[in-house]
């Protein structure tokens, strides 16, 4: 539909899961609990052969995740920056920094426009606390999930472990239109631009 400025908008209601992808420390291979934001396995596949779409390839052992000097691997956003190579954080959305969106795959193949880098905003619809974010990851099934940021902007208890399971979210999405976040202009990304998609969803 159109919104009140004519620009196309996509927008739905759900719940709100917790992605962490892009932050720093959001996976380790020994999958602790006390320094890993997220569970490895149940959310990064690993070691079945789907972690390859969320964590980054060690260049010398390309069987492996890469791990760095602290023992987290580099896990990637479907929103990718130039200039940087596929190990340096800056290349991927900091879950934990920067406010963003994410959206089902499924929709993806359905919308005309672009998706990936665009403008969005998730409403909490009992409060009406609302914040803008970027369009930075895609999901394999999951309707209603946001970066870790944008989750605490809501509330500060909530993590990759505990989201909320209120179908109370207003997601709102204007393809072609590209976020403005912290400064920050994101490029637009045709899908058949970008090299990643969470959980193989092209």
């Amino acid at each position: 539909m159109q919104d009140e400025e004519g620009d196309i908008k996509i927008f739905y209601t759900a719940d709100l899961s917790v992605d962490v992808d892009g932050s720093r420390h959001s996976y380790r291979l020994d999958n602790d609990p006390k320094l890993a934001l997220d569970d490895i396995h149940s959310s990064a596949g690993w070691p079945h052969s789907s972690w390859q779409n969320v964590l980054v390839r060690d260049p010398k052992e390309p069987d492996m995740p890469y791990v760095d000097e602290e023992g987290y691997c580099v896990s990637m956003t479907s929103y990718q920056r130039e200039g940087f190579n596929s190990i340096d954080r800056r290349r991927y959305v900091d879950a934990a920094v920067v406010s963003y969106a994410v959206i089902p795959g499924i929709v993806r193949r359905l919308c005309e426009g672009v998706l990936l880098g665009c403008a969005a905003r998730i409403t909490d619809t009992l409060t009406k606390a609302s914040i803008d974010c970027v369009m930075a990851d895609f999901s394999g099934y999951s309707i209603g999930e946001a970066s870790l940021a944008a989750a605490h902007y809501f509330s500060p208890h909530l993590s990759a472990r505990n989201g909320d399971e209120r179908p109370i979210y207003l997601y709102e999405f204007w393809p072609d239109k590209a976020a403005v976040i912290s400064g920050e202009t994101f490029r637009l990304i045709p899908a058949n631009a970008s090299r990643h998609s969470r959980h193989g969803v092209a």
